[in-house]
């Protein structure tokens, strides 16, 4: 096998020739022998800055895991980029992984930090399920749903600790396929115009369910959709009030499909229907996780950050800002293109939407979920009479 050299922030790579492996010019990383997706770089990269913030949380020196690790990437650089790691356990299940990790390792002169494991990723963090060999930072970046790995990996974490975890399978979570994400995630899903948000949500209220049944609660720390992966940095609490606390948390979503309207509900709230709007038949969404999708605090600190070592630093910078910005808003989001085409009217601009909801007192905001979609306080009905008005 080829391999070139990269460099990823402060950290040299050794990874499968790209040219190797393309089809019609473009290289399909699902093709080479050992997994290695440069378009992951930005993913990666806040998974560093994350990082650096969460060993000054902790203020000790941290242990982490990388199960699912093909050339490395991840667990290399957070061993090579992040102070205060004392010990970074790299591990992939295939055999041409490994001299690809060990290159990797020795270019960068973490030798006395990165050890190298061949095992099933499930089998390894099993074997480091007695407190004594837990880890801090757990991070699962598998090739579709990480769910077959989320009950290892809590069994492998320390009290406070912290699981990253990356789903690929966006079709399920986004409702393509209701029966996939019913089987995958145990929530009832269908196609939205909000259905990131959705997916993420339901990914999370996944997470609740793998938690409390080891007595665990969660604390989403940062979690985002982009392109077509999601991604939560997911804090556990042990503790059965913790775990209580983080059921709380969960809810569903009302939602019709024909005038677009869509209600929030508690989980132990009556669910609504009929539609208040066109009494037609309304779709259940759920279980989703109804609370924060970042700390606000660790984000804020993010933004802070020297970016300069990463070649996806204002991408970084924009994704920073807007969860910051849409952090009050209300759960789902409104695509303003979706409402005035059913209303058969000009788009009117997100801006000046935005800015005429603010002026009737509301809050608004663009989101991050998608480039031209709000949030907002505002009432359904509010929000489309604005856009009658404005899209005339």
């Amino acid at each position: 096998m080829d391999i070139i050299q990269i460099k990823e922030g402060k950290t040299i790579l050794f990874v499968p020739n790209f040219k190797e492996y393309e089809i019609k010019g473009s290289y399909v990383p699902s093709k080479a022998k050992v997994f290695y997706n440069p378009k992951m770089e930005f993913c990666r990269d806040i998974g560093v800055l994350f990082l650096k913030e969460f060993s000054k949380i902790v203020n000790q020196d941290i242990i982490i895991c990388d199960p699912l690790a093909g050339v490395g990437s991840r667990g290399i650089r957070y061993a090579n980029e992040v102070k205060g790691i004392k010990k970074s356990i790299v591990n992939d299940i295939n055999k041409d992984a490994i001299p690809i990790i060990i290159q990797n390792i020795k270019i960068n002169n973490l030798e006395d930090i990165v050890e190298v494991e061949c095992k099933d990723a499930n089998l390894l963090l099993i074997e480091h399920a007695k407190a004594e060999s837990r880890f801090n930072f757990i991070d699962i970046d598998p090739f579709g749903t990480p769910i077959p790995f989320i009950t290892s990996a809590i069994k492998a974490l320390k009290n406070h600790g912290v699981i990253a975890i990356t789903a690929t399978d966006a079709s399920s979570l986004c409702g393509v396929y209701p029966k996939t994400c019913l089987r995958k995630y145990g929530a009832l899903n269908v196609k939205t115009d909000f259905c990131h948000e959705v997916g993420l949500r339901i990914l999370l209220s996944s997470l609740v369910f793998s938690a409390i049944k080891e007595d665990f609660g969660i604390e989403v720390l940062l979690s985002y959709s982009t392109d077509y992966y999601f991604r939560a940095y997911v804090q556990f609490h042990l503790g059965s009030k913790r775990a209580d606390n983080s059921i709380s948390m969960l809810g569903y979503i009302s939602y019709c499909k024909y005038c677009l309207w869509r209600e929030v509900f508690s989980f132990y709230d009556k669910l609504k229907y009929t539609c208040p709007f066109c009494s037609k038949d309304t779709y259940i969404i759920g279980p989703i996780w109804c609370g924060p999708i970042i700390k606000k605090e660790l984000v804020t600190l993010l933004t802070k950050y020297d970016l300069s070592d990463f070649n996806s630093r204002k991408r970084i910078e924009k994704l920073l800002n807007l969860l910051l910005e849409e952090y009050d808003m209300p759960i789902s989001y409104y695509l303003i293109d979706d409402i005035a085409s059913k209303l058969k009217i000009s788009t009117p601009s997100i801006q000046i939407v935005i800015e005429k909801l603010k002026e009737l007192g509301y809050k608004a905001s663009r989101t991050h979920f998608n480039a031209k979609g709000i949030k907002s306080n505002a009432p359904y009905e509010v929000i489309l009479n604005v856009i009658k008005k404005l899209g005339r």
